[in-house]
């Protein structure tokens, strides 16, 4: 990520949305360019010795995952979407290993920002509900995976 240009606070904002809970959004008046940094997923990283069900907010990353419920920042709020805006990333910081995410596309004021779960999440009970339809949405007939698994 170095030398990357990173998206400050002020150009992202959360808001309720009707169908998919609180969303992450670009303000008003602003747009993040294509290539952008916005953020990284943080959270209490989880081993399979302290591995838990329980958080909604959980991001597989190898033989971790990381729980973003209670020790997570905004970057938990992204929702997924069949056509995404916003990619994930595994990145080395230091000896630290993240995941970052950046824009596929410049982002304009008012956008909600999207990453996409992968169809691996998605079974027969959790249904992708992205606006997607008429254009390739995730089929509902795919096998079903362990909760939390986004890829």
């Amino acid at each position: 990520m170095k030398g990357v240009e990173c998206v400050e606070n002020e150009l992202i904002e959360l808001r309720e949305t009707p169908d998919m809970g609180i969303g992450v959004f670009v303000r008003p008046g602003k747009e993040i360019k294509e290539g952008a940094w916005i953020g990284i997923y943080l959270g209490e990283v989880l081993t399979e010795a302290t591995s838990r069900e329980t958080s909604c907010y959980l991001y597989a990353l190898g033989a971790a995952t990381i729980d973003a419920g209670t020790f997570g920042n905004w970057t938990r709020f992204l929702n997924s979407h069949c056509r995404p805006n916003v990619q994930a990333s595994t990145q080395q910081i230091g000896k630290m290993t993240v995941v970052a995410f950046s824009t596929l596309r410049m982002i304009k004021g008012g956008q909600q920002i999207f990453i996409s779960y992968g169809p691996e999440y998605f079974d027969k009970e959790r249904l992708c509900i992205c606006s997607a339809k008429n254009q390739g949405h995730i089929p509902p007939e795919l096998p079903v995976v362990e909760y939390g698994s986004i890829s």
